[in-house]
């Protein structure tokens, strides 16, 4: 029929159309596209009938199937669903190896894209069996898109119980858990919790990168949130205070993140960000989304310093975010994290902040230390009360020692903590301490009086040594009663410290002349010693070298001294009358007037201070001092006189004021011409 040209060659695919149990065309040259290797489409169409996909498995050598053009959706899913038998393990093995070798992971995607659940399951578990190295491809290839991973992904969790899924490769496990955490798709892609999806997302464990609350399922939200399936970082948070909690203000959640967290009721957020694994990531994520602004209160604030899981590197992060400036170092549990508080300003530099952080550096006053009480912004202020309560005997010693020999301590913060510690150096032994540290030092008493203080004064701080001795006068007096030997830079010393000594208590002034007394006399001529400290010196301890001065100035002196330097006067007649002291005019009268001292004595110095008598008044003080012959030269008498000190004294002075004319001697005598007039008296 076919030589006849009734039929061609194409009659036996024109009979199938007649025969639903037989071959199409279409079925034909898929076969023949194997042959030719000319692959179709994946999704090109087979004869629906089972029986007819049979009839193509049994044209097809089982070879046929390690070649590409064998892939179609169709074949395959009804290989994946028929029954088990050797021969369709043996396809399905050389099937899924020939997808491996030739990377035709694509056809795996979109096939279970084209599958029903059913199906979908069937190829999960077929791949699982045969080549479960396949998902390892997918998961790591960049060829596919979210959606079709994230679908896929989602398969796997739905339909392989947890036997299953623990016989995939922990190198797939954690490519789709890469996947499944950095995908924007996959949570979408959730429509019910099943037993399978729970065990194997647990086994997972993800973290996901991002996740809306508002736009998933929610029974997958309340999974991952409990489950703290989200990666900490601001979005998420935000998301969960959103959706959970009703925080909705973006500034609060932005600034005062973890006090919002920390105040929250439901401590299930609290407990994922607080947890050990988290905790530090979580600081180091506020830092960052805060824009280096942190507002959280203080209770919060402590409670995130003092978590032992957060690293010194991200504590001091966080506390360089902090909006507050009055932290206490003792309410924070790590010393580690001092630095960072004094560093960034968030402590005010009181005694007990100033007093923890000198202890944390090894009982030394560091740099930075001094830059923190130095800034005007930390307020600084220094209790005693307060620093006395935490330090005890010996930690105050060593503290107080430290400061007093630090220098770059401002003078200003150094004079009130040394003011505020109730220490002293009991020897000063140490030099190089600056001018302004040592007057402060001095000013609070702060350095006890001892041999080898004031050796140390005089060889390294001498200018200072007379302002330290005055400044302890009460000490130093007792430390000089206690000597047993004197040199003469000693009494030089003293005799210092008594002359610069009238700002001191009368009495202290006095013990120190008293001192002095026993060694040696002192002069009370020109200086600063008060009237009643000159009494007292003039009564114990005069030195002879002043008898002239006190004879002289007696009449400008206070009566109290009038009367010591009269008895001096009187005591130390013949000194005066040897040395030849000059007295002053009232002093002179005072002595004249005395009835108990000898009259020669008072003939002697009237005739060696007779400029201090009024002229006209010599008559009768002569006459009263029993020096008759001299008052008549006043009668113009003209009477001789023996030669002595006293005649030669008064006739020279006489003569002087012209009252004689002349003196002559005569025969051993004095003769005294007198020719003038007798002087006539002012009327009084």
């Amino acid at each position: 029929m076919v030589r006849n040209g009734y039929i061609n060659e194409g009659y036996p695919d024109y009979l199938t159309y007649f025969y639903d149990n037989s071959l199409r065309l279409r079925d034909k040259n898929f076969l023949r596209s194997i042959t030719d290797e000319k692959a179709m489409a994946w999704n090109f169409s087979l004869t629906d009938q089972a029986s007819v996909k049979e009839e193509i498995l049994d044209r097809m050598d089982i070879f046929d199937f390690a070649r590409v053009e064998s892939l179609n959706f169709e074949l395959l899913e009804y290989i994946l669903v028929t029954r088990e038998s050797d021969t369709i393990q043996e396809i399905l093995d050389i099937h899924f190896r020939m997808i491996k070798k030739y990377e035709q992971n694509l056809f795996i995607v979109e096939a279970f894209l084209h599958y029903s659940k059913i199906t979908q399951k069937k190829l999960i578990e077929a791949i699982l069996k045969y080549n479960s190295i396949l998902f390892e491809g997918i998961f790591s290839s960049k060829n596919f898109s979210d959606e079709q991973v994230s679908k896929l992904s989602m398969g796997l969790l739905n339909y392989l119980d947890s036997n299953q899924f623990a016989t995939i490769s922990p190198r797939t496990i954690s490519l789709m858990k890469k996947f499944i955490n950095n995908s924007t798709q996959f949570l979408f892609e959730f429509t019910e919790v099943t037993d399978n999806f729970i065990s194997n997302i647990t086994r997972i464990s993800p973290c996901f990168k991002m996740v809306d609350y508002s736009k998933i399922n929610e029974d997958i939200a309340e999974l991952v949130f409990n489950n703290k399936w989200y990666e900490i970082n601001f979005n998420n948070i935000s998301n969960v205070l959103s959706h959970f909690f009703m925080e909705n203000n973006k500034d609060t959640i932005k600034h005062k993140n973890y006090s919002i967290i920390v105040n929250l009721e439901d401590k299930r957020l609290l407990n994922y960000i607080e947890s050990e694994e988290e905790v530090d990531n979580y600081v180091l994520h506020y830092t960052v989304f805060s824009d280096g602004k942190i507002t959280d209160d203080l209770m919060s604030i402590y409670r995130l310093i003092n978590n032992k899981n957060v690293s010194v590197p991200n504590s001091e992060k966080y506390i360089s975010c902090l909006e507050v400036n009055n932290l206490d170092l003792g309410k924070v549990s790590y010393a580690e994290d001092y630095p960072a508080i004094i560093k960034h300003r968030k402590a005010k530099a009181n005694e007990t902040n100033i007093l923890r952080y000198f202890s944390s550096q090894e009982n030394e006053w560091t740099n930075e230390l001094i830059e923190f009480i130095s800034d005007e912004n930390s307020a600084f202020s220094f209790d005693k009360s307060k620093a006395k309560e935490y330090m005890d005997k010996e930690e105050a010693e060593n503290f107080f020692s430290k400061t007093a020999y630090n220098n770059d301590i401002p003078n200003k913060q150094y004079r009130i903590i040394i003011e505020n510690i109730d220490q002293i150096i009991t020897s000063l032994e140490q030099e190089g301490i600056s001018d302004e540290k040592i007057e402060i030092l001095i000013e609070y008493k702060k350095i006890d009086i001892s041999d080898l203080s004031i050796q140390t004064f005089r060889d390294s701080y001498s200018k200072y040594v007379l302002k330290f001795i005055l400044k302890n006068s009460t000490e130093y007096i007792e430390h000089v009663r206690s000597m047993k030997e004197y040199d003469n830079t000693f009494l030089r010393e003293l005799k210092s410290v008594l002359l610069e000594s009238e700002n001191l208590p009368i009495e202290q002034q006095k013990e120190l002349a008293d001192l002095l007394i026993t060694r040696e006399n002192i002069s009370i001529q020109n200086n600063r010693f008060s009237e009643e400290l000159k009494t007292h010196i003039l009564a114990f301890g005069f030195d002879d070298d002043d008898l002239g001065w006190i004879c002289k100035t007696y009449d400008s002196q206070p009566e109290p001294i009038q009367i010591e330097i009269y008895k001096l006067v009187i005591k130390h007649q013949q000194l005066i009358v040897n040395q030849s002291v000059k007295l002053s005019t009232v002093l002179l009268k005072r002595l004249l007037n005395d009835t108990d001292i000898d009259l020669n004595f008072k003939q002697l110095i009237l005739s060696r201070n007779i400029e201090n008598v009024e002229i006209e008044k010599l008559c009768d003080l002569f006459k009263s001092l029993d020096l008759i012959e001299h008052a008549t030269i006043f009668n113009r008498k003209e009477p001789t006189f023996e030669k002595n000190e006293i005649n030669e004294n008064i006739l020279e002075y006489l003569s002087k004021k012209h009252i004689i004319s002349s003196k002559k001697e005569v025969d051993g005598r004095y003769k005294v011409y007198n020719r003038g007039k007798r002087p006539t008296k002012k009327k009084s």
